[in-house]
C-alpha cells in the first residue's frame, strides 16, 4: 500500500484534486485519513491547511483487483488473474476464462481496448508507470507466431515473383512485428497503407520500391514546376 500526503483548503477540495491528479473515477480505489484539520484563522494569521493521507494500493495489487471487478461486471469467470512485473512491463494474464473469445474480440480489439484502459489508470505521483501488457492465457504469443508465419509466407511470394504483395489489415502492434522482421532483410521494403487503426502493410522487393519512390519524387518535382 502506497501512502501520499496532500494538503489544501478543505477535505472535499483535496479529495477532488487528488482524483483529478491521478485520473481516478471513483472513491473505491483509495482510502484516506485526516492528519490535520484546517483552521481559517484571521486574515492570513493563524490559518492552517487541512492535511490528508491517502492510501493507494500498489500497482500489481490494484491492477489485479480492478481486472477482477471488471470480469465480474461482464459476467466472465476465470481461474485466476496473474500479475507479474519486469523492468520493461507489468504483465497481466487472465488465466482460463470461461469465454476467452469474448475477452479477446475480433482481431484482439476488445483485449487491446481493455489494455488501454489499464494503462490509462496506471499512474502514480503524476508519473506514468511502465506499460501494462494484458493477455488471455498465451493468446498474444500465439498471435505473434501467427503474424510472423503469415509475414514469412508473403515474403517468400515477394521474393519468388519479384512483385509486391499486401498483407491483411492489422493493428499497430501487429504491424510493428512485421516491420521489425523485414528491417533485417536488405532485399525488402515495407509501406503502410490505409486509414484508421487497422492498416495494411505492402511488402516490396527493394529495387521495385526504390523505383516507385523515384517516380513519386520526379512527379512531385514536375508538379512544383
Amino acid at each position: 500500500m502506497k501512502t501520499i500526503v496532500r494538503e489544501g483548503k478543505s477535505t472535499e477540495a483535496i479529495v477532488k484534486q487528488f482524483m483529478k491528479e491521478f485520473s481516478l473515477n471513483d472513491r473505491e480505489s483509495f482510502t484516506y485519513e485526516i492528519l490535520e484539520e484546517g483552521t481559517k484563522g484571521f486574515l492570513i494569521f493563524g490559518r492552517k491547511p487541512t492535511v490528508l493521507k491517502f492510501n493507494v494500493p500498489e500497482s500489481t495489487e490494484s491492477l489485479k483487483e480492478f481486472v477482477g471487478k471488471f470480469l465480474d461486471k461482464i459476467d466472465v469467470k476465470a481461474k485466476e488473474v496473474k500479475v507479474t512485473t519486469t523492468d520493461k512491463a507489468i504483465n497481466v494474464v487472465i488465466v482460463e476464462p470461461d469465454n476467452p473469445g469474448f475477452l479477446i474480440g475480433k482481431d484482439a480489439r476488445f483485449l487491446d481496448s481493455f489494455q488501454h484502459i489499464l494503462n490509462r489508470r496506471n499512474t502514480v505521483d503524476n508519473v506514468k508507470r511502465i506499460p501494462v501488457i494484458l493477455d488471455v492465457d498465451d493468446y498474444r504469443e500465439r498471435r505473434t507466431q501467427e503474424i510472423l508465419r503469415k509475414a514469412n509466407f508473403i515474403i517468400s511470394k515477394v521474393k519468388n515473383r519479384e512483385k509486391s504483395f499486401a498483407m491483411e489489415a492489422m493493428n499497430s502492434q501487429d504491424r510493428k512485428l512485421v516491420h521489425q522482421l523485414i528491417e533485417r532483410d536488405k532485399d525488402l521494403r515495407t509501406l503502410t497503407v490505409g486509414k484508421g487503426e487497422m492498416k495494411k502493410i505492402v511488402i516490396f522487393p527493394a529495387k521495385n520500391f526504390d523505383q516507385l519512390r523515384n517516380k513519386r519524387n520526379t512527379k512531385r518535382d514536375d508538379n512544383r514546376n
